[in-house]
Order: structure tokens, then sequence, then C-alpha cells
């Protein structure tokens, strides 16, 4: 036994000779000669080359390169990738979102002008065609880092919209590539402090290099450190970015691991000697892989999520937010569970039973069951360090789901993301996250959780983000739709369509990405079904009208970016005349996971049949709020359900009082409709519909919807 064991021993220690090759191409530019020119970018450029040399990486580099030059140095970068590689491509620069697709801009991109957008897109470099090439070179792991997330150029220059405000769009990389943006989605990343700034490097790239060689840190890792210092650096100016990351790869890597034949002479040369990694970001080592432990058997079926006598609880999505007991208001200050949602720093759920908060507990309960694979906590209440140090933060806690399993954890006393992971997947209907004990704070015994919404690389429930298997979105960069999906006209071209989000007449005042056509795309089972609705219809001389279907992730993403913009009046008016911006989240009437990315929950109205079409709204100041009288709304085929479609009001809601008798009768007509072949209505919006028996409850789909 003890030879057989030398020998494995052996072999292990002698992997890392035949370990794969790194390859590299870094650009980075400047100097561009119609976009504002940028002061860190070739800095950028060179620091992360020289770092990526000493890591054993074969580096091409360049700095301030044409469209051609560029083209030139990718496909020679592709090339020199083999199965099994590992390659790396940085860009810093200038990138733009053009109709939901990334480009990379090369130096001599030219001006935006009235109808070129198509111009500009063929002179730029495509960072979906940058995926695609690597995806074919089969490499075991591709990483891209963009810091390309500055504001619009073409805004900047020309004062006019060609592509979006600013940041790039989410992206849904091919498997075995990890993508990480400097800025989350819609987020503009900062090219530096001020305009003072003495350091030779971007906020992202300063904070990114010193970390790269930390050994034993794979991707996540430093990925969360990198986000959490970028965050508190960029803060200190006033500016919101944190950087964002999408994860496709099998496996760990880490950029300090040796590997290739460059391994040996790499190590002999000196690498930066970057701070000790704080473990703010990650549980501590001892809670760094928690395990589930389950119940006595037999295991009880799924119970009912656990209730409180004080307990407070709001909706967002698909899901309820509970908190067993909530501080009193004061001072104009809420600490109910809402706070969970709003995705601001300065608000917290704060418990308000006496003592420091031992026992209280926040419950998420899911519509249906999801497969749960880790959380994402964000401790205390971080309005500021002094609001942080005063009011009790977590410590000891426990998780229990709705199977059975449980697990204990103990988070750090620092503000920034703090992730467990489950060392397996637990489809639950709901997850409970109980107080065992605290860190006390100094002046108040109050415990508190803070709010924070992104949702970037996970599906964040803004203190505490359930990584669900659920909803990691497939791989979906191909413009084919996946088999089981259909267009609905193919299955019925009666029904009307009406597609709201392919143009500018809907809440977000222009077109959304993902939507290249007018079609409604369906699963096959949601397809046929609303085939069936549409027969019984035609007994009462009606038809149905859909104006929204399947929904790509990358559109919801936009939606999310939307409501971290200004308002704009005219759309206020028309679509949430009661409300704030800032209410549609928390209220539950925008989320930051849709159904609709399933394939089987659509957006629908009844007009009567034969309708025909009416002429597009123009929009502006003459269309009246969506709560209006029938006469003075948008102008729509429907018949009347006391509101338009996409109206964040509580007038939207189905069974809300106070309708006409025919409105009413109306709304019951469509419900019972739909409800006689298996669709259930989401209460907040009459128009709103899922496929009980889906077949894809647990998947998000990012596929375009492209015409036929």
């Amino acid at each position: 036994m003890f030879r057989l064991w030398a020998l494995l021993m052996g072999l292990m220690i002698a992997a890392p000779a035949l370990a794969d090759q790194r390859v590299a191409l870094v650009i980075g530019n400047d100097a561009y000669s119609s976009v504002p020119v940028l002061q860190k970018a070739a800095a950028d450029a060179r620091t992360m080359a020289a770092s990526l040399s000493k890591l054993g990486f074969d580096v091409d580099s360049g700095v301030n390169v044409s469209r051609t030059e560029t083209n030139r140095k990718l496909q020679n970068f592709l090339n020199r990738i083999e199965p099994g590689d590992v390659a790396l491509l940085y860009f810093a620069g200038h990138g733009v979102e053009i109709a939901g697709a990334n480009y990379l801009l090369p130096i001599d991109i030219p001006e935006a002008t009235p109808g070129n957008e198509e111009f500009l897109k063929s002179e730029a470099i495509s960072l979906n065609a940058v995926l695609d090439g690597l995806r074919e070179r089969k490499a075991r792991v591709n990483i891209l880092v963009i810091d390309a997330c500055r504001d619009n150029p073409f805004a900047i220059k020309t004062g006019r919209s060609v592509g979006g405000a600013g940041g790039l769009a989410l992206v849904v990389p091919p498997q075995g590539t990890f993508v990480m943006y400097s800025a989350g989605a819609g987020e503009a990343a900062l090219d530096r402090m001020s305009d003072a700034d003495p350091e030779p490097n971007s906020v992202f790239t300063r904070t990114f290099v010193p970390l790269l060689a930390q050994r034993g840190s794979n991707l996540p890792e430093l990925v969360g450190e990198t986000r959490r210092r970028v965050h508190e650096l960029a803060a200190s100016t006033g500016h919101s970015q944190t950087p964002a990351y999408y994860d496709e790869v099998l496996g760990d890597f880490s950029f300090g691991e040796e590997s290739g034949p460059q391994s040996a002479a790499a190590s002999s040369v000196p690498t930066p000697t970057p701070q000790p990694m704080p473990k703010a970001a990650v549980a501590p080592p001892a809670q760094s892989e928690p395990k589930l432990a389950r119940l006595p058997d037999p295991i009880p079926a799924e119970t009912a999520r656990p209730r409180s006598a004080r307990e407070n609880c709001s909706r967002s999505g698909n899901a309820t937010f509970c908190v067993s007991s909530a501080l009193p208001p004061a001072h104009g200050n809420s600490y109910g569970a809402r706070n969970l949602l709003d995705a601001n720093d300065n608000t917290a759920w704060v418990e308000g039973n006496s003592g420091q908060g031992a026992g209280d507990f926040v419950v998420v309960e899911f519509d249906a069951p999801r497969m749960v694979r880790g959380l994402t906590l964000w401790n205390g209440y971080a309005k500021n360090p002094d609001i942080f140090g005063k009011n009790s933060r977590l410590k000891d806690v426990e998780f229990k789901f709705s199977t059975g399993d449980s697990l204990q954890a103990t988070l750090t006393d620092q503000t920034g993301e703090q992730r467990i992971n489950l060392n397996r997947s637990v489809k639950t209907k709901w997850v409970q996250l109980i107080i065992r004990s605290v860190y006390p704070g100094w002046k108040f015994s109050d415990t508190a959780l803070n709010a924070r919404g992104r949702a970037i690389a996970f599906v964040r429930a803004p203190f505490l983000t359930l990584l669900l298997s659920a909803l990691v979105p497939i791989p979906a960069s191909a413009a084919e739709m996946p088999k089981g999906f259909v267009y609905l006209s193919d299955i019925d071209p009666s029904i009307e369509q009406d597609m709201r989000y392919v143009g500018a007449d809907n809440f977000t005042g222009r077109p959304v990405p993902g939507y290249d056509a007018p079609e409604c795309v369906l699963v096959r089972q949601a397809a046929e079904a609303l085939k069936a609705v549409q027969a019984d219809l035609k007994a009462k001389r009606l038809s149905l009208k859909v104006y929204d279907c399947y929904r790509p992730a990358r559109a919801v993403a936009a939606f999310v970016a939307w409501s971290r913009t200004p308002d704009d009046p005219d759309s206020k008016a028309v679509h949430y005349p009661t409300l704030a911006k800032t209410e549609l989240f928390p209220q539950g009437y925008i989320a930051a996971v849709s159904g609709h990315s399933r394939g089987a929950t659509m957006d629908l109205t009844l007009v009567p049949l034969d309708a025909g079409s009416v002429q597009p709204a123009t929009g502006g100041n003459a269309l009246g709020p969506c709560t209006a009288p029938v006469a003075m709304r948008e102008a729509d085929t429907s018949i009347d359900m006391g509101t338009g479609f996409d109206c964040f009001d509580v007038k939207a809601n189905t069974a809300v009082s106070g309708l006409s008798m025919a409105q009413k009768q109306n709304r019951e007509m469509l419900l019972d409709a739909m409800a006689r072949r298996g669709f259930k209505n989401y209460e907040k919006e009459w128009w709103h519909f899922t496929l009980e028996n889906e077949p894809y409850p647990d998947t998000v789909f990012d596929f375009p919807i492209l015409p036929r």
C-alpha cells in the first residue's frame, strides 16, 4: 500500500510539467480620433501585459490600435490557442452597447452621424464574434477582462443616442468562459478618480492587477475581492461602480498557480506582492464550505414557511420576503422587509424585538420550488461606517430549507459580499435565515441587514442572494431558438400580436435589447394552450392579443439598468403616474429575474374579433395616464380592462376594487378563459399569465428574438 501511495503522489507532483499553455492578447486604446480620448487605457494595457507575462502567459499586446490591426491581432491570438489552453483577452478603452450587443472600439472608429449605426457596428469589434471564435478553439479556460464600460462615447461626442446611455449589456458566455466587466451592466467605469488623479491606471486595473498573483484564490474569490475594493474606491468619489462577472468555467482556475512551460522561468521573476486578501468577500475559512445537514428521517413533507406574529412582508418578482419583526418607523425612516428589496445602501431591515436579535429571522418564499446552490449576504447597516458600527451585525446564522435541510455558518464582521456555497443543490419552496448570535453594536442593540441590489453574476434578492442553479442562463450566443420553442404565429396565426418591446412604445421609451423582431416566441406547450384559448373565445366573437411573450435575459437586465436612471417625465406620466421609479421593484412590477425568460409566460388581453390594428401611439404629453378612462389612454384595440398594458399601479391589480361592472366582467372573462386551459394569473397585473405546467420552470434563456 505504501508503494502505491508513493506512486500516486509522484504522479500528482509531476502533473504540472504537462500543464496547458497560457496565451493572452492585451489591448489598450487612449488616442481616439472621433470620440473622447482617454487617459489611462494604454497604461492599463502595459501594466496588465507585464503582470500576465510574470504569471506565465505568452502575451501579445498593443496600444492605440486601429481596426485593421485589432482584427489582425485577434486572428493571431485565436490561431495561437490550442485545445486545453488557457486564453485571456484584456481590452481597455471605449466600448458601447448597441441594440443589446456589445462592441469594442478601435481608435479609428468613425464619428456617429444620424443613420450610420449599422456602419458603426461594422467598424467596431463585436464582442459576440470574439466569444464565438474562442468557443471554436476549445481552450480549457477562456478569460475576457473588459475595462470598456465607460460612458457612451457617441453620446458625449455628438449629443445623440447611438447605443446605450452608458456601460455594457449583460453577456451570456459559452461554456468554459469567464467574462469580467470593470463595471456592472448599465454602469459606467471610472477612468480616473479625479482630474488630478496621479495614479497611472484606472480604478479597476489598479485594483485588479495586484490581486492576480494571489496564490490559492480562484476566479470567483479574486473577482469578489476586486468588486469589493472597486466599489469602495468609486463610492469614495460618489460614483457607483461594481465590476460584474459571468462565469461558465467548469472547475477551478487561479492566476497564481504554476502552469505551462514558462512557469519555472516566471517563478524566478519578482512579482508584485499584493496585500493579503481580507475575508470580507467570503465566509471565514472554517465556514468556506459549510455542509448541509438533513433532519432525522423520515424527511418531512414540504411544509408552510415559518411565520411570526409580528412579521412584516414585501414582494419582489416571483418571491415574498418576510421578516419576523421590524423596528417601528422613526424620523421618517422605515425598517421593514421592503428595505431588503430597494437596492439602496442607505436603508436596511432592522429587527424590532428586545435584545440583540437572536432568534429573529428572514424567510424568502418562492411561488414555486427553486433550485438553490448557494447564498450571498451583505452584513450590517452599511449606510456609513459610523452607522455600521452603532448597530449589531450578524455573526452566527442558520439557514433552513423547506426540504428539511439546514446549514450553519459564521459571518465576518465587515461590510462587503459574503458568499456561502452549498455542497449540493437544494430544490426548495422557501429559505429561512435565523440569527443565532451577533457582533454587538457600540450604541444600539438592534441588528441590521443592508440591501444591495445588483442582479449581475447571480440573481440577487438584495440583502440575500440565492445562487439559483435554476437561474444560471444557458449559453445562448447562437442565433437559433432552442429546441422546444416556437413562433406563436406558426401555431395560431389568428392570435393578434402587438409586441411592445420591439419599438419605443413601452415604459422604457426605447427598443429593448433582444427584441429584434415583432414576434411572439413561446415554448410549444404554451403556444398550443393559447391556441386552445383562442378557439374557446371565437364563440364569444373575441380574440387574444399578446403584448409580450418570451423575454431574453438581456432584456431583463436592460429593465434593471433602466430602473437606476432618472425618471423620464413622459414615461412616468403614462406608465407609473402614482409611483416613483424606485418603488417599481419593491412593489413587484419589475423583477430582476422574469418568468417571461422561461418561455411560458405572456402578457395579453382580449380584443373584438376582426378588430384590426391601430396606429401606434406617438408618445409625448398627449397620452393620458394608463389609469385614465379608456378614451384618454393610449390607442389600443383591447376591450376595457380598467387600465392600459404595463400600468404600474394598484389599479392594474387583477382583483382591485373600484372597477366598473363592465371592466370587472372583462377581467373575469379573460381569467376564466386562461384558467380553463391551464394558465395562472399574476395578481398584480391583469394581463400577466404563466402556463402552470411549464416545461422549463428552473431555466432562464437569453437567445434573441430574430426575424424568421
